[in-house]
């Protein structure tokens, strides 16, 4: 039987370059301007609790693309 680190490692495919992170910082840093711009909309409609139909829709979207 396979070690598990055999089958992890051979099912794995090479990232694209711009995928490539050497620094955590500089990956988060790459979804900033969205992040904030995303941030800054729920913040300007703002919802009651547990009826966030709209920043729901608006993270789900934006987790599917």
């Amino acid at each position: 039987m396979p070690s598990t680190r055999a089958c992890a490692s051979s099912a794995r495919r090479p990232l694209p370059e711009e995928a490539r992170v050497t620094n955590p910082v500089e990956h988060i840093r790459r979804f900033h301007p969205e992040l904030t711009t995303i941030r800054h909309d729920i913040h300007a409609h703002p919802e009651l609790a547990f009826e966030e139909d709209r920043t729901s829709q608006l993270v789900a979207r934006w987790l599917a693309e």
